[in-house]
């Protein structure tokens, strides 16, 4: 089974300035420097073969810990084309059945359908959207507007090649991915059903600041997961882009939640899921206030919807 390292740095492509400055105090490394320049796009192999000589030759730390990100792109780049994950053509950027195998585990019950028009059946089975890009680029970046440009361009090579060109794309915005520790400390625990944080024993009932959009995902497991949305936060960075049962954000007060809001930019929510994910929260017997406002965009216009308050009721 391939491992694919989820945790790289974000890199920058390393072009002709970057080594100029080296080149200042480095001289001898002149030659090498010069063939890596001239190495065609999809040249992973012997980018990283070059590269490995210069750090060895370096003696700046800065330098050689920047060089460092850019050989860990490298290796995993190599690693998903060798395992056939990404594809060496410009129709197709990775192969969607080895993506399932690889980045996902067994999936339960039935999932939120995802954007671009791809979903979960009955069946379990799981389709990968395009909008997740981020999750098989090891330093997860935001990649769309590269991809459109890439498909509407109708670029000859293929597209991690392509992404190549651009050294400003470190620029983009990236997606943290929370580790084993971090994502334990925002997993909810339901008291009398109340929202809480279980730290260390301590039971902390949940109340959200207003003004901020607190996120919560309900994975496969029935575990909720619930934090603050910053720059480089949002969903998927509890679910490293698994499907789940629920997803959005909520407000909540001494525990109870009391504003619920299915909006999300990664999962893409139907009018028909809203009642399942209520029937999610049931099943975890989270208490919600009387009259719980439930707000989503359709068409770019804020709705409420008095039906789903009436479900609540029943």
């Amino acid at each position: 089974m391939f491992v694919f390292n989820k945790n790289v740095s974000h890199i920058d492509i390393l072009k002709i300035d970057f080594f100029k400055n080296i080149l200042l105090k480095n001289n001898d490394l002149k030659s090498i420097i010069n063939e890596y320049c001239k190495l065609q796009n999809n040249d992973f192999l012997n980018k990283l073969i070059l590269l490995i000589k210069i750090q060895k030759i370096l003696k700046n730390d800065i330098y050689k810990q920047k060089i460092q990100k850019r050989i860990n792109y490298l290796r995993c780049i190599i690693l998903l084309y060798k395992n056939g994950i990404i594809l060496k053509n410009n129709s197709s950027i990775y192969n969607e059945k080895l993506v399932n195998d690889y980045f996902f585990e067994e999936l339960h019950e039935k999932q939120i359908n995802l954007k671009n028009g791809v979903y979960t059946n009955s069946e379990n089975t799981y389709k990968f959207g395009n909008f997740f890009l981020e999750i098989i680029d090891p330093s997860h970046r935001v990649l769309n507007k590269y991809k459109l440009k890439w498909e509407n361009n109708k670029i000859e090579e293929d597209f991690f090649a392509y992404l190549e060109n651009f050294s400003n794309i470190e620029n983009e915005v990236i997606i943290n991915f929370f580790n084993k520790r971090e994502l334990f400390s925002k997993k909810v625990c339901i008291v009398d059903g109340k929202l809480a944080y279980n730290f260390d024993n301590n039971i902390s009932l949940i109340n959200t600041d207003n003004n901020r959009k607190f996120l919560f995902t309900i994975d496969t497991s029935y575990n909720m997961y619930c934090y603050y949305e910053t720059e480089n936060y949002y969903h998927i960075s509890s679910t490293k882009g698994k499907p789940v049962l629920a997803a959005g954000d909520i407000k909540v007060k001494d525990g109870i939640l009391s504003a619920l809001n299915i909006d999300t930019g990664h999962y893409l929510i139907k009018d028909t899921s809203i009642e399942y994910i209520l029937t999610i929260f049931d099943k975890l017997k989270i208490f919600t206030s009387k009259d719980l406002p439930i707000l989503y965009f359709t068409e770019n216009n804020l709705q409420f919807t008095q039906e789903l308050n009436n479900f609540l009721k029943k």
